[in-house]
């Protein structure tokens, strides 16, 4: 990737975060305990399954540079450190 469209992507994935930030209740209420894919302010892809979500995308022939992907867990996830 040239600079240029680096930071157009890295703009894009900003923009796309702060997406999921303001629709978090709404999201995590839909897809909770699955992996998401967001793309242009729009879930492309999701599934509870990592392994099946990473198909989903490939076969939507996106570029995984420009997807954020994100977990959304539930309550009752732990982070182990």
């Amino acid at each position: 990737m040239q600079n240029l469209e680096l930071e157009k992507a890295l703009e894009n994935l900003e923009r796309d975060g702060s997406w999921l930030s303001k629709n978090y209740g709404e999201i995590s209420e839909k897809y909770l305990n699955e992996f998401i894919a967001i793309k242009d302010c729009t879930i492309i892809a999701h599934n509870p399954d990592f392994d099946v979500f990473l198909k989903e995308l490939n076969s939507i022939n996106v570029d995984l540079n420009e997807v954020l992907v994100e977990y959304i867990p539930g309550k009752d996830f732990e982070v182990i450190m």
